[in-house]
């Protein structure tokens, strides 16, 4: 009976607990489900503002979109443009402005617009620093001479589109894919175009002077011919055969000049190439035409004189070396400088690879330590680089007067970021009076550090 007794009462305890447990159960599914419901309405809540914010945003943009095309169409209709530059200016102003608030697809509209208006091929509009990112433009479009130089068009997509003479100087389109479409003389100068691709397009004439190319893309481009590569960053583009020799059609090679080529190595490079103008005074034999030299100091200071002229007294020079003409100077503190823009090798010199040799010839019919030529070098900003540097004579005859003595530098570093150099021809104060000094074939030339 005792153990009868127990086991019913076991069963009534079990039964109690699952009443217990149903009855704390209910409230806590209820207050689960409550909770799912209302994270539920919250999630649903949000994503209907973000489709209204996004619908308000879109709403906002065709508004000034709109208000854009009609605000310039009605000056293109209304207008008679006497004042150019303002004409230009407004609507430069105007149209940064209102790409900077739009989505691609209505900045792709704003320039197929301002081009068919005739605004966008070069005739005086500049939108230098419009904000191009992501534009696609899948034609067929015919966009020759579109002109969008310095913009960011960062992922462009052309598709069949023709862009002849188009110029994206000083552009950013890195990952732009060219699909299908004619680039044939367009002008892509120090524009950057790493990770690009060009597929089925035809790529003739092409100026990429300065321009990055790393990992560029052109194995499935149609055409590959007449490329003015010079000073282009190529490291690891990808060419066939037949595109890097430029044998598809019968028009004009490539060009590698100073480039950094696919392999990490340097394109040709002459060490001989003289960057001076009229540096042996014979491209203008006369003191009535410019010299190429800007004189500072003293006015008339640096003349070109012929040889058979007497005013050449004192010298032994032979006409057969040193041609028709020279320079001369003949007052003191006299200096004639020209300056060399050395951007063309600017992938050499920020990789640290060039250096530079100059060489002149110096006569006086006196004895004298007064002439001289000094090189500066300089930043693109104008800063200078580093402290002058001085011709020096690489001869034994220093001492023996009327006579053209040479002096030289040889292999001289370029510092990084040089883009620009001086050379001067001066006469120091020291000059003795009816002393006169002859300067002749004066050189500035380019060199590979390592290859």
């Amino acid at each position: 009976m005792a153990l009868n007794f127990i086991k019913k009462n076991d069963k009534h305890n079990n039964t109690n607990w699952c009443k217990l447990f149903l009855s704390a159960l209910i409230p806590c599914i209820l207050g689960i489900f409550t909770i799912i419901f209302t994270v539920q309405q919250q999630v649903l809540s949000q994503q209907q503002h973000e489709i209204d914010r996004q619908n308000q945003r879109d709403a906002q943009r065709e508004t000034a979109f709109n208000a854009y095309i009609n605000d310039i169409s009605n000056l293109l209709l209304n207008t008679n443009h006497t004042n150019k530059t303002n004409f230009f200016l407004y609507i430069r102003t105007k149209t940064l402005t209102v790409l900077r608030s739009l989505n691609p697809e209505r900045k792709k509209y704003i320039i197929l617009f301002l081009y068919e208006s005739g605004l966008l091929q070069g005739t005086g509009l500049d939108l230098s620093g419009a904000e191009l990112d992501n534009v696609e433009l899948i034609g067929p479009y015919k966009l020759d001479g579109l002109y969008l130089p310095s913009t960011s068009w960062e992922n462009a997509l052309i598709v069949n589109c023709s862009l002849k003479k188009a110029v994206f100087r000083q552009s950013r389109m890195p990952n732009a894919r060219f699909i299908n479409s004619l680039l044939e003389s367009a002008l892509f100068t120090e524009t950057i175009l790493d990770n690009a691709y060009f597929i089925k397009t035809s790529v003739v004439g092409i100026n990429f002077i300065s321009a990055s190319l790393i990992h560029a893309n052109f194995l499935d481009a149609e055409v590959v011919q007449g490329i003015d590569f010079t000073n282009a960053d190529l490291l690891y583009a990808q060419f066939t055969e037949k595109q890097w020799l430029g044998q598809r059609v019968s028009t004009n090679a490539h060009s590698f000049r100073y480039a950094r080529l696919p392999n990490g190595s340097f394109g040709d490079l002459s060490p001989t190439r003289n960057l001076l103008q009229n540096g042996d005074a014979e491209q203008k034999c006369s003191t009535l035409e410019e010299i190429n030299w800007e004189e500072s100091q003293v006015t008339n200071g640096l003349n070109i004189i012929k040889f058979n002229k007497t005013s050449v007294v004192d010298m032994n020079i032979d006409n057969g070396t040193w041609g028709n003409c020279t320079f001369v100077m003949t007052t003191r503190n006299a200096r004639a400088s020209q300056y060399i823009d050395l951007r063309l090798y600017s992938r050499l010199i920020d990789m640290d690879n060039a250096m530079f040799s100059s060489s002149t010839y110096i006569g006086c019919n006196g004895s004298t330590n007064a002439p001289y030529v000094e090189i500066s070098t300089y930043e693109l900003n104008g800063n200078i680089m580093e402290t002058p540097v001085y011709l020096n004579h690489t001869e034994n005859t220093a001492n023996k007067v009327g006579m053209m003595h040479q002096y030289s530098i040889q292999k001289y570093r370029l510092l990084k970021y040089t883009h620009r150099a001086r050379v001067t021809l001066g006469i120091r104060l020291s000059q003795p009076n009816n002393i006169y000094c002859y300067f002749d074939n004066v050189t500035f030339a380019m060199q590979k550090r390592f290859n």
